[in-house]
């Protein structure tokens, strides 16, 4: 899990440095985040941080100008981290090992939106340095911490 004062510089990491590009990531992964709490129930969630996050993405998409410019770009890869997201809940829950053990990895498959924008803000090279220090963030590994291969 990424902690909270690791988040911000997580941000302008995977973006290059460019703060329209780490505005987008903190709002999508708050976006992504928030749905996943809504289901799982992990986090008590208030109608007002719903909205807010739903604002948020919805700000950054129309408003933000890196955005505007690049996110067409990320529009797939979106798409199938949302599909990822409900095969790994159903995987998870499905009581085979292997898919229980694969579902970890489904679940996180939305970091790869954030890796393609480290590779939109600074090519190949730095994408590869962003995916070597962060590869772990967010990973649940549910199935890890209560089971032992």
């Amino acid at each position: 899990m990424l902690l909270m004062e690791d988040r911000e510089q997580f941000y302008l990491d995977c973006a290059n440095g460019d703060k329209n590009a780490a505005s987008f990531i903190k709002a999508l992964r708050g976006f992504f985040h928030t749905m996943d709490d809504i289901v799982d129930k992990d986090v008590e969630l208030t109608q007002d941080m719903i909205a807010r996050s739903i604002a948020e993405l919805l700000t950054h998409c129309l408003g933000n100008s890196w955005a505007r410019a690049f996110g067409y770009l990320l529009v797939p890869q979106i798409v199938n981290s949302t599909r990822c997201w409900v095969d790994a809940d159903a995987w998870l829950a499905s009581g085979d090992k292997a898919k229980e053990i694969a579902s970890d990895v489904f679940k996180s498959y939305y970091h790869e939106v954030f890796y393609q924008i480290a590779y939109l803000c600074g090519g190949w090279d730095h994408m590869k340095k962003i995916t070597e220090k962060y590869r772990h963030v967010d990973w649940d590994n549910k199935y890890m911490k209560e089971n032992t291969l």
